[in-house]
C-alpha cells in the first residue's frame, strides 16, 4: 500500500476541449477559463507541470469529474504568450500518461488539482478484425487481387 501512495501525486489539473494531448508530443493550448488560469498559475510558481485531461463534452464550461475522461497527459510549459486580456497561449510538451485518481477544488482560489497515479504500460486492445478466420480471408484475397490487377496494367 506504500508504493502505491508514493506513485501518486498531485498537479494542477487543465481540462482540454476539442483536443488531446500526448507523451513527447509539443502542443499550444489557449487557456481562458478562470479556473484554468488559476491551474496555470500555480504550475508556474512550482516546477511548471500540469495535467492535461480532454472533457467528454466540449460545450460544458465548468467540468466535473465525470465530464473528464480518465487519462490524461502530464505536461511541461515550456512558453506562455499573451493572446487578449483574458487569452494566453502555452506552448506544452508531453511528458508521459497519467491516470486521473480525484479532482479537487481549492475553496481560497478557482484552481483544481489533481492526484494522479503514473501509468507504465498500454493493455493490448486486439482490433475488430483480428483473430477472425473470415476477415484474414479477405484481406488476402484483397492482397492478391491488387497484386493481379498492378501486375496486368503494368505489363508491357
Amino acid at each position: 500500500m506504500e508504493k502505491l501512495r508514493n506513485m501518486e501525486e498531485k498537479l494542477p489539473l487543465l481540462p482540454l476541449r476539442g483536443l488531446a494531448a500526448f507523451p513527447n508530443t509539443s502542443l499550444y493550448i489557449d487557456v481562458g477559463r478562470d479556473r484554468s488560469l488559476a491551474a496555470l498559475e500555480h504550475a508556474m510558481e512550482g516546477d511548471r507541470r500540469l495535467l492535461v485531461v480532454a472533457q467528454r463534452k466540449i460545450d460544458c464550461e465548468v467540468p466535473e469529474m465525470s465530464d473528464l475522461y480518465g487519462v490524461g497527459t502530464v505536461v511541461r510549459v515550456r512558453h506562455v504568450m499573451p493572446v487578449s486580456e483574458e487569452t494566453v497561449r502555452l506552448m506544452c510538451e508531453g511528458e508521459r500518461r497519467a491516470l486521473l485518481i480525484a479532482a479537487l477544488i481549492f475553496y481560497h482560489g478557482t484552481a483544481r488539482r489533481a492526484t494522479i497515479k503514473r501509468l507504465t504500460k498500454i493493455a493490448h486492445l486486439p482490433l475488430p478484425y483480428e483473430n477472425k478466420p473470415r476477415a484474414r480471408r479477405g484481406l488476402s484475397i484483397n492482397r492478391a487481387y491488387l497484386a493481379n490487377r498492378l501486375s496486368s496494367a503494368f505489363r508491357i
